[in-house]
């Protein structure tokens, strides 16, 4: 969760709309190097089990390149 008074995230990743003046509900899956792996918006954005399945698809893919 963050807070973006100043909306400069929202604007860095493309979710402000300037007409509503408001930014779309997002969820982004980050994998430890900071690369985008997932992004839910809208109402599956509000799913916690969502993005849950997405970190965990992501460590899978991780632990198995590790290998």
């Amino acid at each position: 969760m963050l807070a973006d008074w100043k909306h400069e995230v929202a604007r860095a990743y493309g979710v402000w709309d300037e007409q509503r003046y408001m930014a779309r509900r997002t969820t982004f899956t980050l994998d430890a190097d900071g690369i985008i792996r997932a992004i839910h918006q809208d109402r599956e954005a509000l799913d916690v089990e969502a993005a849950l399945d997405a970190c965990r698809v992501l460590q899978r893919v991780e632990s198995t390149a590790d290998r």
